[in-house]
């Protein structure tokens, strides 16, 4: 009796904690999304888009807005008005649909709120390199595994050894189709919902443990890592902390947390790349420069789509991360 009172005592324990736990995260991430990340550097604001439809709307006080748009030579040099103006098929972003970069709306308050709009997300071997990475994590788990299995002394710590390897293959392959059906359902959501941005940062959290995905995990680390220094110059710039938008895929939401850990973990999470596939990455930019660069982009007051009478006022500023580049290079040369 008394056994039976204890474990439903514990399970309700359980329960309950669970429970304060999920509430006090919950809490913590609305928050974040209304008062952004604070860094030592400066404020980034989330905004998730749904792709079918591009950004709609910005926060009135930013200072800068990162864009998700994939970085190769041709868009790298391209004229800043025409990336501003683009519109049609935008296949430079990951994305079958078809949408304008900037919508007019979103377009004319980036001008009369003097926006420096900011590009620096890169395009990636995918799927030439990006197919080899997404067999390394399995192969190399199943090889650990069989390495510990002929080591193991008994049959019996084999088999539990060999059962354990068999679930959490499992689960970490389970783990890869949760953040689809998540992302299912945050499509459907009113993107203003506070469920949307709960299921937005849980995809967030399962892109963490597949860092083969490439596509999500390695621009999240680099994209994080570049907000972080784009925020430097632009507190150096304006004498105050910055606040930037940035604008990506509800898939991104693991860019929050890069940003929280720091720019020292974002070089050692790319870094940590095999370097073909780092090589061949920095390759599709046209150099190592390219990619370790951001593109900072000013807009006059009176910059539109169809006027071409300001375009000479607008400003175009290339930075090199310098630490970026020193360890890709250190590492191609070790």
């Amino acid at each position: 009796m008394n056994s039976n009172l204890e474990n439903i005592t514990r399970r309700v324990a359980f329960a309950v904690g669970a429970g304060a736990v999920s509430t006090v995260w919950a809490t913590h991430e609305l928050r974040a999304e209304n008062e952004g990340i604070e860094t030592p550097t400066g404020v980034f604001i989330p905004l998730y888009e749904d792709h079918r439809y591009g950004i709609q709307r910005l926060p009135d006080d930013i200072d800068g807005l990162f864009r998700e748009l994939s970085m190769s030579p041709e868009i790298y040099n391209a004229p800043p008005q025409n990336l501003l103006r683009a519109e049609g098929d935008v296949s430079f972003l990951y994305t079958d649909y078809h949408t304008k970069l900037f919508p007019d709306r979103v377009l004319s308050q980036i001008a009369k709120s003097g926006i420096i709009v900011i590009f620096g997300d890169v395009k990636l071997p995918f799927p030439e390199a990006s197919n080899i990475l997404s067999y390394m994590t399995p192969v190399v788990t199943t090889a650990s595994f069989m390495a510990l299995k002929e080591k193991a002394p008994e049959k019996k710590s084999r088999r539990r050894l060999l059962q354990g390897g068999a679930t959490a293959g499992l689960l970490w392959g389970a783990s890869d189709i949760a953040p689809k059906n998540i992302a299912r359902t945050a499509s459907l959501l009113d993107t203003d919902s506070p469920a949307y941005r709960i299921f937005t940062r849980l995809n967030g959290s399962f892109s963490h443990i597949h860092p083969e995905n490439d596509l999500i995990f390695f621009r999240n680390a680099l994209v994080a890592e570049k907000l972080l220094f784009s925020s430097k110059l632009m507190k150096d710039s304006l004498g105050k902390k910055p606040k930037i938008g940035f604008n990506f895929g509800l898939l991104h939401s693991g860019i929050e947390d890069f940003l929280r850990a720091g720019q020292e973990v974002c070089r050692a999470v790319i870094t940590a790349y095999p370097n073909f596939y780092l090589q061949r990455a920095v390759e599709l930019q046209g150099s190592l420069d390219n990619f370790c660069a951001v593109r900072m982009i000013g807009v006059p007051k009176d910059f539109s789509r169809t006027s071409s009478e300001a375009d000479k006022q607008v400003t175009d500023k290339k930075a090199y991360d310098i630490e970026l580049k020193r360890q890709l290079l250190l590492k191609f040369t070790s």
